[in-house]
């Protein structure tokens, strides 16, 4: 009973707006008409997120940080047009938003502050508001991408846990945005962050908060006690990239699989003892893309690297990873690719530019967007197609099965540039862009 009323006091109100229905003469037995027929097809699709749920967005790129949203009802047709349900100033920056039993959490920047909101995700009623003192000053050749925050945070047993572009760590409380602690590694590591400011988004895993802090001279990665912020290991030397890490299991060990300054590593989720390593230098250190896992296969892109795909051989405690594939054609930048059934869909920045397909397990490129379509793109699975959210605010919906680049779908979701992921929910598409958040529907 409590689900379907859950449905009837999310969903049916949107039905009723859209359909014109009346719940009451439907339930006194009318016939089916042809209205009716199409509400209840409506009905099967959007009882899947009233009684399934859309999982919560907990973190970056979602709940398993692959970039899917994975009971998001399958459409039969997009519509012509997005409507904005509401539309708040949130400050600037490029982190997204996360989202917990639809409260929607975000992290972002007003002058020399970092500011962190509580929001309704149906109403856009800021909640709370809380922050603290984040003086920032660019890098020379990052200006144009602002003071930040860039790193998304997560959000874990009623906690918000934040990092900030200069390296300061936070816990909020979800349900009041008090501070519970923070860590500042001033003096720790020769720098506190990456030129290019912290990227990085922490996970959770296995009740223990990783992160990666320190800049490019040298840092650590972290597993710490989410409820004070009390390291359990640190895994110390190698400086942060601005990649986020994954976890995954393979060879029957739960590891980190992290891209660092000039290295890629596997590292014992346990103990932080380091399993394997690759090395991996990019142009000017800017080794941004977080890695896939597709079946047994690891995939990992940057800047002018080409994509390559890598198993895992373990002999007691020796790892020798093996490069399978290596595709010089497609290359990642910014942009981190989605994986759907036996595709890899990303951006490459080949071509100045250009979307593309490949097979995950030979590497094999299945088809590619014409040249020149985008400067940077955020890629998310929703049900069976994918939101492509360009620099410039262009949305774009395109079948994940598609054998080549033509979108059912365009729109143009905000005045000002798209950095951030869009995040689908049970409301609609959040969207955020230079200094506002948004739902469309």
């Amino acid at each position: 009973m409590k689900k379907w009323k859950r449905f009837r006091q999310s969903s049916w109100p949107f039905l009723r707006e859209e359909f014109g229905l009346n719940l009451e003469k439907l339930k006194k037995g009318k016939r089916m008409t042809k209205k009716f027929l199409c509400v209840f097809f409506v009905f099967c699709f959007y009882s899947v997120v009233a009684f399934g749920g859309i999982q919560d967005w907990s973190q970056w790129r979602g709940p398993q940080r692959d970039g899917t949203a994975r009971n998001f009802p399958v459409l039969a047709k997009w519509p012509a047009t997005l409507r904005t349900i509401w539309s708040i100033e949130v400050g600037a920056g490029h982190s997204s938003p996360v989202i917990l039993d639809e409260i929607v959490y975000l992290f972002s920047r007003e002058a020399e502050n970092e500011i962190v909101r509580a929001i309704d995700l149906k109403t856009g009623k800021i909640l709370w508001r809380t922050g603290y003192i984040a003086p920032y000053k660019e890098y020379p050749g990052a200006v144009e991408h602002g003071k930040g925050p860039k790193s998304t945070p997560v959000v874990y047993a009623g906690k918000l846990f934040t990092l900030g572009i200069s390296g300061i760590l936070s816990c909020f409380s979800v349900s009041n945005g008090k501070l519970l602690w923070q860590r500042n590694f001033s003096g720790r590591f020769p720098a506190n962050h990456p030129p290019f400011g912290t990227s990085m988004s922490p996970l959770i895993e296995d009740g223990m908060l990783i992160v990666h802090a320190g800049g490019h001279q040298g840092g650590a990665v972290l597993a710490l006690d989410p409820d004070q912020g009390v390291e359990k290991w640190s895994l110390e030397g190698e400086g942060p990239s601005y990649s986020s890490p994954i976890v995954v299991t393979l060879e029957k060990q739960k590891q980190i699989v992290i891209q660092v300054h000039r290295k890629i590593l596997g590292v014992n989720l346990n103990d932080g003892k380091i399993l394997w390593s690759i090395p991996f230098v990019t142009p000017c250190d800017q080794n941004i893309v977080t890695p896939v896992l597709a079946g047994d296969i690891l995939i990992f892109s940057s800047l002018d690297k080409g994509t390559f795909g890598v198993r895992l051989h373990r002999e007691r405690e020796t790892w020798r990873p093996e490069i399978l594939w290596d595709t010089k054609e497609i290359s990642l930048y910014m942009s981190s690719p989605v994986l759907f059934k036996n595709r890899l869909i990303g951006f490459s920045h080949k071509r100045q530019g250009e979307f593309f397909a490949l097979e995950p397990f030979t590497g094999k490129i299945l088809w590619r967007s014409g040249a020149r379509v985008a400067e940077n793109a955020a890629l998310i699975i929703a049900g069976s197609d994918i939101l492509i959210l360009k620099e410039d605010a262009e949305l774009f919906v395109l079948p994940a099965s598609a054998d080549s680049f033509q979108p059912v779908a365009t729109y143009q979701v905000a005045k000002s540039a798209t950095w951030a992921h869009p995040v689908p929910t049970n409301q609609g598409i959040l969207i955020k862009d230079a200094l506002s958040l948004s739902l469309l529907r």
